[in-house]
């Protein structure tokens, strides 16, 4: 099991049939194994996806950047550093340094495209599942500015 973290541009303000955003335009940060969850919902101060999960992109930049401070704190407080080994998978899947190079992945991300006003995306015909006409065929390029976009995961 994964998360998907991904930024997506509001369609709609109506909900599709699932209850969840029309969405499109979706730029994908990869998805980091589930199993380092507690390690992103300390770091974070909460659980990751109630903090961030469709919400608009400075407000989820902030998280990951409260993130990237606490995994700092980790490397001058040993204490701090042991709690955080703690919650590394026993499986072996995922680690502290896995989670910390992700949370640094997605400020970069993320901070580009704040700083930027948006995101330069291809149109695609194919909004979301729900949608008739879905043929999935690229179109144009355009620009979607920050306050369209929203974070998922």
């Amino acid at each position: 099991m994964s998360y998907d973290f991904e930024v997506y541009e509001i369609a709609s303000p109506e909900p599709c049939v699932c209850g969840r955003p029309r969405r499109r335009a979706n730029l994908d940060f990869g998805d980091p194994t589930y199993n380092i969850s507690e390690i992103f919902s300390r770091a974070a101060g909460g659980a990751l996806r109630d903090l961030v999960d469709h919400k608009p992109i400075p407000e989820v930049l902030a998280v990951f950047e409260r993130m990237q401070a606490a995994f700092a704190l980790a490397d001058t407080d040993p204490i701090e550093l042991a709690e955080y080994k703690k919650l590394e998978p026993k499986n072996g899947w995922g680690s502290f340094n896995g989670a910390r190079r992700k949370v640094r992945e997605v400020i970069s991300g993320l901070r580009m495209i704040v700083e930027s006003g948006g995101l330069e995306v291809e149109e695609f015909s194919r909004l979301h599942e729900d949608y008739p006409g879905d043929d999935g065929s690229p179109g144009t390029t355009r620009f979607v500015p920050t306050e369209k976009l929203r974070w998922s995961i």
